[in-house]
């Protein structure tokens, strides 16, 4: 029997498929930042670059424990996706266009590791865009959350 779906692996391969967001963020798009830990010298030079644009998303529950809704063939979940910048500015750059990239996604499938498949058949912003600054990286993030229906079974 095939492992079921990650949602949070099919929307980040699309994502990543999305040519204008890639290279806005230099294809620094995944579920975990890359950026070095300034407060730790032995990790300058490790890493993204900082501030460096790039895009994370993560499960939007409880410490990134998964909010989902199961409803039969499909996932429904709720994302929060973290918008990295060289200020503030272009934090909420890369965070519209996301949006953008949302807002005209019609239902595909996405090619995934491990020769499957996933179908997305939604994804959408919840809300709007909120600034921020973490001071652990030394970066603005703009954050925002996603919706996305995924099927559970592979093609």
């Amino acid at each position: 029997m095939l492992e079921p779906i990650d949602p949070l692996a099919a929307v980040i391969a699309y994502l990543r498929d999305q040519v204008v967001l890639a290279a806005l963020v230099t294809d620094r798009i995944a579920a975990r930042h890359g950026f070095a830990e300034v407060a730790d010298p032995s990790e300058v030079g490790r890493g993204w670059p900082t501030p460096a644009r790039a895009l994370t998303l993560r499960y939007a529950g409880v410490d990134g424990a998964p909010d989902t809704a199961a409803r039969d063939a499909q996932e429904r979940v709720r994302l929060e996706a973290r918008c990295y910048g060289d200020g503030p500015l272009d934090a909420a750059r890369v965070a519209n266009l996301l949006t953008e990239v949302c807002r005209q996604f019609v239902r595909r499938t996405v090619p995934l590791q491990a020769s499957q498949v996933a179908l997305i058949y939604a994804l959408w912003p919840l809300d709007a865009v909120t600034a921020e600054y973490d001071p652990d990286i030394r970066c603005d993030v703009a954050r925002l959350t996603l919706r996305a229906w995924v099927s559970r079974a592979p093609l």
